[in-house]
């Protein structure tokens, strides 16, 4: 970043801000995996308070899409029903991680997407708890949060925020500032550090008053 860029606080009032950013991701793309790595670089470079929220989306068009990366037809309905089943789990073991710490899900997420490397054919309920183990995790409470209600439950509740959210790709990421009050800016496709910094940048540039929920959507090149 620019080295004039200007300290993350209220003009004024010497209060510290606070971002609140959501990335919606396909556990297992590759193109998540990159912005997740973006995002990480970005948020260590701002002198501002953040949290950072990483859920798991799915939709029938981002399955379709996932399966052309992927080299299939969309109405091979065999390969979207397996393809689909394979996301659902990873969704729920990454989920199920998360109980036991959030930062100990986001290194389940990111070992996950890193073994994997789009060959799904990996992604079985061994190679699960061969990860929980690599990465110290609690093995018979992974195992019995994975196949819990509740973690199902909270899948659920990770598709309703995004479809109220208006996501509709992966990866997508939407930053709010406390000063904003529900606006926000939706960033959706790949996206670099310094793209993810200069957004922030605007949310500064904003008054310090409450408006009612809309997002800013900004394109971003496949």
């Amino acid at each position: 970043m620019p080295q004039e860029q200007v300290a993350y606080q209220v003009s004024g009032h010497g209060q510290a801000r606070l971002f609140e950013l959501y990335l919606f991701v396909n556990p297992l793309g590759q193109d998540c995996r990159r912005v997740e790595r973006e995002l990480s670089r970005a948020i260590k470079q701002m002198p501002a308070k953040t949290d950072v929220h990483i859920l798991c989306f799915t939709s029938q068009p981002l399955i379709a899409r996932y399966m052309m990366q992927l080299g299939y037809e969309p109405q091979d309905l065999r390969h979207r029903n397996e393809i689909f089943q394979k996301i659902y789990s990873a969704t729920l073991a990454y989920r199920a991680a998360g109980l036991q710490g959030k930062r100990r899900g986001r290194q389940y997420l990111y070992e996950m997407q890193s073994r994997i490397n789009s060959d799904l054919e990996r992604l079985t309920d061994e190679f699960l708890a061969s990860l929980a183990c690599d990465i110290g995790l609690d093995l018979a409470l992974f195992e019995s949060d994975r196949r819990s209600q509740y973690v199902k439950e909270l899948y659920y509740r990770d598709q309703k925020i995004a479809l109220e959210m208006k996501v509709q790709d992966t990866p997508s990421l939407i930053i709010f500032e406390q000063c904003s009050g529900d606006s926000g800016i939706l960033l959706q496709g790949p996206m670099e550090c310094q793209h993810i910094l200069e957004q922030v940048d605007l949310l500064m540039d904003k008054t310090c008053c409450p408006r009612p929920t809309r997002l800013k959507l900004v394109a971003t090149k496949k």
